[in-house]
């Protein structure tokens, strides 16, 4: 049984489609079927049956899914503690939407240089829409790029990570600030401010406004995050971001959080590269790194972060 072939039955697993895998992991179709024809001789047992022309898990391939998982991962784990005994000493560089790497993965960035102290990493902030142009241009070597649902990118490998909803900030002296819940209805004729039009953050949100008919205010795309919060501060405007840069925002410039209705939006965040394999050895540590990461965020917060896997826009309740 190789790693490999774990890969692929878990990505096909998530995906349910040859060509999206494909795209994912890098390989031609072929191989995956090779990958999956392999591991299921090995098993004994069929993992995926084809419905028609498309595929679909067998009760074998869902039972085989958390003990892949579980391979997976301590599989990972044993590298990266071998990575943080080796003596390191490259440049890293990350690209990402200013609210996540700077903001809300501050922690995935501090625990991997604090295990490899003569690692550099340096951040490259950008819109989320951007990300993907920064890896396929060589000059950044991963980035953390967010997605509302099943979104490609072509040429790429992006590992999805987690999810997380959407959560509105604002101001201590706005109105909504002392309530744990708001209505969109509530929100009527609401100033709001952005870093970009472009996040998912921005467009799963306008997208719930319009779906409910509801008039706004002011909309901002202000390019960074220090004018936001000065519009947020000084206009009682609103801003929202996902949930992981919350408790930041709330240390760092004491805003405050508000769950937006009873039925959330859900955002994926992926790690992206251009080819795993083709990695340097300290960046491959920080993409198992994100990964064990995101395992803890989950396991500990189950209640905010949740598996990559399945529909990104349902109610977390």
């Amino acid at each position: 049984m190789e790693i490999r072939e774990l890969r692929t039955f878990l990505t096909l697993a998530e995906l349910l489609n040859y060509q999206k895998a494909s795209e994912q992991l890098g390989y031609a179709p072929s191989t995956l079927s090779h990958h999956v024809r392999t591991l299921e001789n090995e098993l004994g047992v069929a993992l995926f049956a084809k419905v028609g022309k498309q595929i679909q898990l067998t009760v074998e391939g869902a039972a085989f899914i958390e003990p892949a998982r579980r391979l997976l991962l301590d599989y990972e784990a044993a590298l990266d503690s071998v990575a943080t005994a080796v003596h390191m000493e490259e440049n890293v560089s990350i690209g990402g939407c200013e609210l996540t790497v700077a903001n809300g993965l501050v922690d995935l960035f501090s625990s991997f240089s604090a295990e490899r102290r003569n690692v550099r990493l340096r951040l490259r902030t950008t819109a989320n829409a951007q990300v993907p142009e920064l890896i396929r241009d060589g000059s950044t070597d991963v980035g953390i790029w967010y997605s509302l649902g099943e979104e490609r990118l072509p040429g790429l490998q992006a590992m999805p990570l987690f999810q997380e909803p959407v959560r509105l900030m604002v101001a201590p002296e706005s109105p909504f600030a002392g309530r744990q819940h708001v209505h969109y209805e509530d929100l009527e004729g609401i100033n709001l401010a952005f870093p970009h039009d472009d996040c998912p953050c921005v467009l799963g949100m306008l997208d719930e406004f319009n779906r409910r008919r509801i008039a706004l205010g002011c909309i901002n795309y202000l390019g960074v995050i220090p004018l936001v919060v000065e519009k947020l501060k000084n206009d009682q405007a609103a801003v929202a971001m996902p949930y992981s840069s919350t408790v930041r925002f709330e240390q760092v410039y004491g805003l405050k959080t508000v769950q937006l209705d009873e039925e959330d939006i859900w955002m994926t965040a992926h790690i992206v590269c251009r080819s795993y394999e083709a990695l340097r050895p300290t960046a491959r540590s920080l993409v198992r790194h994100s990964q064990l990461y995101s395992q803890q965020l989950i396991a500990r917060d189950a209640a905010h972060y949740l598996p990559p896997q399945g529909d990104t826009r349902r109610s977390a309740r």
